[in-house]
Protein backbone atom coordinates (compact mmCIF):
# COMPACT_ATOMS: atom_id res chain seq x y z
CA UNK A 1 0.00 0.00 0.00
CA UNK A 2 3.07 2.18 0.71
CA UNK A 3 4.40 1.68 -1.95
CA UNK A 4 1.31 2.33 -3.89
CA UNK A 5 1.14 5.79 -2.69
CA UNK A 6 4.34 6.40 -2.79
CA UNK A 7 4.38 5.43 -6.81
CA UNK A 8 1.14 7.59 -7.10
CA UNK A 9 2.83 10.74 -5.68
CA UNK A 10 5.81 10.55 -7.74
CA UNK A 11 3.38 10.60 -10.96
CA UNK A 12 1.66 13.60 -9.51
CA UNK A 13 5.00 15.20 -8.89
CA UNK A 14 6.67 14.84 -12.34
CA UNK A 15 3.37 15.58 -14.03
CA UNK A 16 3.21 19.00 -12.18
CA UNK A 17 7.04 19.24 -13.18
CA UNK A 18 6.36 19.07 -17.19
CA UNK A 19 3.56 20.61 -16.99
CA UNK A 20 5.46 23.54 -15.85
CA UNK A 21 8.12 23.06 -17.84
CA UNK A 22 5.68 22.83 -20.81
CA UNK A 23 4.06 26.77 -19.34
CA UNK A 24 4.76 28.96 -21.66
CA UNK A 25 7.52 32.14 -19.87
CA UNK A 26 6.42 35.73 -20.22
CA UNK A 27 8.05 37.97 -23.17
CA UNK A 28 10.71 39.13 -20.77
CA UNK A 29 12.04 36.18 -19.85
CA UNK A 30 11.69 34.32 -23.14
CA UNK A 31 14.25 37.09 -24.29
CA UNK A 32 16.74 36.75 -21.71
CA UNK A 33 15.22 40.23 -19.68
CA UNK A 34 15.12 39.66 -15.41
CA UNK A 35 15.05 42.59 -14.52
CA UNK A 36 13.51 46.16 -14.53
CA UNK A 37 14.47 49.72 -13.72
CA UNK A 38 11.37 52.22 -12.84
CA UNK A 39 12.46 55.31 -14.98
CA UNK A 40 9.80 57.41 -13.38
CA UNK A 41 9.51 59.92 -10.68
CA UNK A 42 6.99 59.74 -7.64
CA UNK A 43 5.10 62.66 -7.39
CA UNK A 44 5.57 66.24 -9.33
CA UNK A 45 8.39 68.69 -8.78
CA UNK A 46 7.86 72.20 -10.69
CA UNK A 47 6.91 70.31 -14.16
CA UNK A 48 3.28 69.89 -15.69
CA UNK A 49 3.95 66.90 -18.08
CA UNK A 50 6.83 64.01 -18.87
CA UNK A 51 6.20 63.13 -22.23
CA UNK A 52 5.67 64.93 -24.94
CA UNK A 53 4.87 65.05 -28.86
CA UNK A 54 4.50 68.99 -29.20
CA UNK A 55 2.30 69.61 -32.00
CA UNK A 56 1.59 72.97 -30.96
CA UNK A 57 4.39 73.37 -32.38
CA UNK A 58 3.32 72.50 -36.26
CA UNK A 59 -0.41 71.86 -37.52
CA UNK A 60 1.73 68.89 -38.83
CA UNK A 61 3.39 67.32 -36.14
CA UNK A 62 1.77 64.02 -34.29
CA UNK A 63 -0.28 64.33 -30.87
CA UNK A 64 0.23 61.20 -28.98
CA UNK A 65 -2.62 59.57 -29.88
CA UNK A 66 -1.61 59.25 -33.12
CA UNK A 67 2.19 57.63 -32.16
CA UNK A 68 2.25 54.03 -33.14
CA UNK A 69 1.74 52.02 -30.13
CA UNK A 70 5.18 49.89 -31.22
CA UNK A 71 7.11 53.19 -30.66
CA UNK A 72 6.21 52.95 -26.88
CA UNK A 73 8.91 49.62 -27.00
CA UNK A 74 12.27 50.50 -27.98
CA UNK A 75 15.80 49.77 -27.88
CA UNK A 76 17.08 52.45 -25.20
CA UNK A 77 20.47 54.40 -25.80
CA UNK A 78 21.51 56.11 -22.80
CA UNK A 79 23.87 59.03 -23.17
CA UNK A 80 26.02 59.52 -19.90
CA UNK A 81 27.23 62.94 -19.80
CA UNK A 82 26.58 63.51 -16.33
CA UNK A 83 30.24 65.00 -16.14
CA UNK A 84 29.59 67.78 -18.69
CA UNK A 85 26.74 68.97 -16.87
CA UNK A 86 28.45 69.05 -13.32
CA UNK A 87 30.64 71.24 -14.89
CA UNK A 88 28.43 73.33 -17.02
CA UNK A 89 24.31 73.29 -16.19
CA UNK A 90 23.55 74.38 -20.10
CA UNK A 91 25.12 71.72 -21.55
CA UNK A 92 24.25 70.41 -24.68
CA UNK A 93 24.93 66.67 -25.91
CA UNK A 94 26.87 67.13 -29.28
CA UNK A 95 27.87 64.88 -31.99
CA UNK A 96 31.06 64.03 -30.29
CA UNK A 97 29.17 62.65 -27.10
CA UNK A 98 27.25 60.23 -30.12
CA UNK A 99 30.63 59.83 -31.64
CA UNK A 100 31.64 58.14 -28.39
CA UNK A 101 28.62 55.86 -27.76
CA UNK A 102 29.02 54.33 -30.80
CA UNK A 103 32.74 53.99 -31.07
CA UNK A 104 32.01 51.61 -27.54
CA UNK A 105 28.70 50.23 -28.49
CA UNK A 106 28.38 50.63 -32.69
CA UNK A 107 25.21 52.47 -34.63
CA UNK A 108 22.38 53.39 -32.70
CA UNK A 109 19.77 51.13 -33.81
CA UNK A 110 16.79 52.42 -35.96
CA UNK A 111 14.07 53.10 -33.94
CA UNK A 112 15.57 53.52 -31.14
CA UNK A 113 15.63 56.24 -28.16
CA UNK A 114 17.94 58.20 -26.80
CA UNK A 115 18.45 59.13 -23.49
CA UNK A 116 20.39 61.96 -22.15
CA UNK A 117 21.71 61.26 -18.43
CA UNK A 118 22.37 64.18 -17.06
CA UNK A 119 22.60 63.98 -13.34
CA UNK A 120 19.86 66.35 -13.06
CA UNK A 121 17.09 63.64 -11.62
CA UNK A 122 19.21 63.98 -8.69
CA UNK A 123 17.82 67.65 -7.72
CA UNK A 124 13.92 66.50 -8.09
CA UNK A 125 12.98 66.69 -4.42
CA UNK A 126 14.04 70.67 -5.00
CA UNK A 127 11.94 72.77 -7.25
CA UNK A 128 14.32 75.56 -7.19
CA UNK A 129 17.38 73.10 -7.79
CA UNK A 130 15.29 71.25 -10.73
CA UNK A 131 14.68 74.76 -12.23
CA UNK A 132 18.18 76.27 -11.76
CA UNK A 133 16.71 79.92 -12.91
CA UNK A 134 19.00 82.41 -12.23
CA UNK A 135 18.38 86.25 -10.86
CA UNK A 136 16.52 86.86 -14.30
CA UNK A 137 14.32 84.11 -14.15
CA UNK A 138 16.31 82.18 -16.99
CA UNK A 139 16.61 78.63 -16.18
CA UNK A 140 19.94 76.53 -16.67
CA UNK A 141 19.39 72.81 -17.08
CA UNK A 142 21.12 70.26 -19.99
CA UNK A 143 19.93 68.90 -23.05
CA UNK A 144 20.58 68.21 -26.61
CA UNK A 145 21.90 70.85 -29.49
CA UNK A 146 20.32 70.58 -32.37
CA UNK A 147 22.88 69.09 -34.16
CA UNK A 148 22.58 66.68 -32.39
CA UNK A 149 19.44 66.19 -32.35
CA UNK A 150 19.23 66.01 -36.09
CA UNK A 151 21.71 63.90 -36.67
CA UNK A 152 19.64 61.43 -34.40
CA UNK A 153 16.65 62.15 -36.26
CA UNK A 154 17.79 61.88 -39.91
CA UNK A 155 20.97 59.60 -40.11
CA UNK A 156 19.81 56.76 -37.31
CA UNK A 157 16.14 57.40 -37.71
CA UNK A 158 14.80 57.22 -33.94
CA UNK A 159 12.02 57.31 -32.64
CA UNK A 160 12.49 59.43 -29.46
CA UNK A 161 14.54 61.35 -27.67
CA UNK A 162 14.75 62.23 -23.46
CA UNK A 163 16.23 63.87 -20.55
CA UNK A 164 15.74 63.67 -17.01
CA UNK A 165 15.42 67.67 -17.00
CA UNK A 166 12.64 69.55 -17.74
CA UNK A 167 12.81 69.62 -21.48
CA UNK A 168 15.36 68.30 -24.40
CA UNK A 169 16.10 71.37 -24.86
CA UNK A 170 18.84 73.15 -22.44
CA UNK A 171 16.88 75.24 -20.23
CA UNK A 172 18.47 78.75 -21.51
CA UNK A 173 18.00 77.25 -25.38
CA UNK A 174 15.88 80.39 -26.76
CA UNK A 175 12.64 79.52 -29.33
CA UNK A 176 13.06 75.80 -28.15
CA UNK A 177 15.34 75.08 -31.48
CA UNK A 178 15.17 71.37 -30.49
CA UNK A 179 11.74 70.99 -29.93
CA UNK A 180 10.44 72.61 -32.98
CA UNK A 181 12.89 70.23 -35.34
CA UNK A 182 11.87 67.16 -33.74
CA UNK A 183 8.49 68.04 -33.72
CA UNK A 184 8.77 68.46 -37.43
CA UNK A 185 9.97 64.88 -37.65
CA UNK A 186 7.51 62.64 -35.27
CA UNK A 187 9.94 62.09 -32.57
CA UNK A 188 8.54 62.18 -29.28
CA UNK A 189 9.77 63.60 -25.84
CA UNK A 190 10.52 62.37 -22.59
CA UNK A 191 10.83 64.52 -20.15
CA UNK A 192 11.25 64.56 -16.11
CA UNK A 193 13.13 60.75 -16.33
CA UNK A 194 13.90 59.41 -13.12
CA UNK A 195 17.72 58.19 -11.75
CA UNK A 196 19.05 56.46 -14.69
CA UNK A 197 22.66 54.95 -12.95
CA UNK A 198 20.80 51.57 -12.92
CA UNK A 199 20.32 51.55 -16.60
CA UNK A 200 23.50 50.06 -19.18
CA UNK A 201 24.12 52.81 -21.59
CA UNK A 202 23.38 50.16 -24.44
CA UNK A 203 21.40 46.35 -24.13
CA UNK A 204 18.59 47.64 -22.55
CA UNK A 205 14.77 48.06 -23.74
CA UNK A 206 12.28 50.85 -22.88
CA UNK A 207 8.19 50.23 -22.10
CA UNK A 208 7.05 53.43 -21.99
CA UNK A 209 3.23 53.47 -21.16
CA UNK A 210 1.43 56.94 -21.41
CA UNK A 211 -1.90 57.89 -20.86
CA UNK A 212 -4.27 58.96 -24.07
CA UNK A 213 -3.88 62.65 -24.69
CA UNK A 214 -3.17 65.14 -27.29
CA UNK A 215 -0.04 66.14 -25.86
CA UNK A 216 2.01 67.07 -22.58
CA UNK A 217 0.67 63.32 -20.80
CA UNK A 218 2.36 61.53 -18.04
CA UNK A 219 3.46 58.35 -18.39
CA UNK A 220 5.40 55.11 -16.29
CA UNK A 221 8.56 53.84 -18.00
CA UNK A 222 10.91 51.10 -17.73
CA UNK A 223 13.81 49.55 -18.72
CA UNK A 224 14.20 45.63 -19.36
CA UNK A 225 17.49 44.48 -18.71
CA UNK A 226 19.51 41.52 -18.68
CA UNK A 227 21.59 40.36 -15.87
Amino acid sequence: MKLKTFTIAWILVMAIFLFAQRRPQPVALQNGFNAAVDLTHRGIRGTSRNMDTAPYLSPAAWTMDRVSTNRWVAPLVVLNVTEQARRDADYQVTLEDIADWEQRHGHIAPGAVVLARTGWASRWSSVNDYRNADRQGTMHYPGFSLEAARFLAESRGVSGLGTDTLSIDSGAARDLPVRHYTSLHNLYHLEDVADMSGVPESGAVLVAAPLKGDSGVWWRMFALLRR
